[in-house]
């Protein structure tokens, strides 16, 4: 599972880091319980401490996950997200979702003393697929166009205070095949995508059941083709892929090789431009794990660099590590 809210670049495209070189330092992604303003506030202001400090590096993403797709007033169709609560009380809305980031964003702003030329981070809010069952694709679509607007009300907050010269949003989605289907995510995807300037959607999900090394077919879980799980990561004007690579096996860092090999093969698009991998050693740690799932970002990272060197045609240069946790586990 994976709800993440992400920094990434701020207007232009990041400089690469070599394919050779080390991992760049590892940047906190988050679960979600709350969007209560102080403390949103406080989170952005500890990520610019920690860039000052050097601890996190100058360009980065940070993935806010707020769970699944949720309706929070029936009566008004209002589109929320879970906070990962089963708890409708505790559901949130998009308009307090974004009042939330844009705190986040005032206190990274407020407490960043490095130079904001030197600093370009990608704020990405999380949702994921895991939709409820009695939704229609007409309505999941809703809920993207929904997402999409909140994200565009962030961007517009942020670049009239200037803040964007340090850190602009961006959507995130935790697509797993395992939760819906591919026909109902790409509707949530492309409905998203459609709406202006609502940027970047960073996927961090996973590719369950599809093809590892040395198995054929294009075939992956619950309906899922390989080709599905490259629109939606890559295919989509606004797909950046940021996938789990939790197995301690490489069978995922595999699993997204192919995808990216499978594109090349049949979209002439070249390699997926993967941007990093997404560990979970914070959640781990927090609150245990399947001792097979616990890579550390340095796993993580050197098993996409393996498995992309045993595949020459999908190798890209990727840019960030990213580790998620809970807020309070």
């Amino acid at each position: 599972m994976s709800i993440v809210i992400a920094i990434q670049a701020a207007s232009a495209e990041p400089a690469a880091a070599s394919h050779s070189d080390p991992k760049p330092n590892t940047v906190r992604a988050w679960y979600m319980d709350t969007v209560a303003d102080a403390t949103l506030y406080n989170m952005g202001c500890a990520q610019a401490d920690r860039v000052d400090a050097d601890t996190d590096p100058d360009v980065g993403v940070v993935i806010l996950a707020f769970g699944a797709p949720r309706e929070v007033d029936p009566e008004t169709t209002r589109n929320g997200a879970s906070m990962f609560s089963t708890n409708a009380s505790e559901w949130r809305s998009t308009a307090q979702i974004a009042d939330g980031a844009k705190e986040y964003s005032r206190g990274f702003w407020n407490c960043l003393d490095e130079p904001a030329s030197s600093v370009s981070y990608t704020l990405a809010l999380g949702i994921s697929n895991l939709y409820p069952s009695a939704w229609t694709g007409t309505r999941i679509a809703e809920h993207g166009q929904a997402w999409g607007i909140m994200v565009r009300d962030v961007r517009e907050y942020q670049n009239d205070r200037g803040f964007s010269a340090a850190i602009q949003a961006a959507g995130a989605a935790d697509i797993e095949p395992a939760w819906g289907g591919p026909t109902k995510t790409r509707r949530w995807v492309d409905a998203f995508d459609a709406v202006a300037n609502s940027g970047l959607l960073w996927n961090f999900g996973s590719a369950d059941g599809c093809p590892r090394f040395g198995e054929g077919g294009t075939n992956c879980a619950n309906g899922w083709e390989q080709g599905d799980l490259h629109y939606v990561s890559w295919g989509a004007p606004a797909g950046v892929p940021a996938p789990q690579i939790y197995r301690n096996d490489g069978v995922q860092a595999e699993q997204w090789v192919l995808i990216s090999k499978w594109g090349i093969q049949n979209t002439g698009t070249g390699p997926m431009g993967f941007r990093g991998p997404l560990s979970q050693q914070g959640a781990c740690n927090q609150v245990g794990c399947d001792a097979s799932l616990d890579n550390t970002p340095a796993q993580a990272w050197n098993q996409m660099v393996e498995k992309m060197d045993a595949r020459p045609a999908t190798v890209v240069d990727m840019s960030y590590s990213i580790d998620i946790r809970w807020r309070n586990p």
